[in-house]
């Protein structure tokens, strides 16, 4: 049996596109709020060095620059002085699944694999899961995410 695809709906798109823009506004608020704790952990796994967070201005940028977010879990460069570069993942729900409860063990098992997959001679970013998020320090304990470089 083969499905169909529905009809393109402009309404819905429209629906589609106000509700991802609703989520990225949330999101940047809470980063906003998060920056300095985030900037902070950055600096401390390297020692010696100050990083800058980038995030976009505003939710229509961040919506237009498509490639940052890829799908449900955008990422934010992390420039270092010294011209490293690291990613900021921050995992998000959809439609509320999974949980809240849930997010925090999924972002770990993120962490873990990739260590196992670095430490196991594979080719993947070294992964850290932030200090604040471990010791339930965080401002925004909705916000879910770890450090890639």
């Amino acid at each position: 049996m083969q499905l169909s695809t529905p009809p393109n709906d402009p309404q819905l798109t429209l629906i589609a596109n106000a509700s991802k823009l609703q989520r990225f506004t949330s999101l940047l608020n809470s980063l906003s709020l998060e920056k300095d704790r985030i900037t902070e952990e950055s600096q401390r796994v390297r020692p010696g060095r100050t990083c800058i967070l980038q995030l976009p201005p505003d939710s229509q940028s961040m919506y237009d620059a498509k490639n940052m977010y890829n799908g449900i879990n955008p990422h934010f460069p992390i420039i270092f002085d010294d011209g490293v570069k690291w990613l900021l993942r921050v995992r998000q729900s959809h439609n509320g699944y999974p949980p809240h409860e849930i997010q925090r063990f999924v972002v770990r098992s993120e962490v873990t694999a990739l260590t196992i997959l670095k430490n196991g001679g594979v080719l993947v970013p070294d992964a850290w899961y932030p200090r604040p998020l471990i010791d339930g320090q965080s401002s925004q304990p909705d916000l879910c995410y770890f450090f890639c470089q």
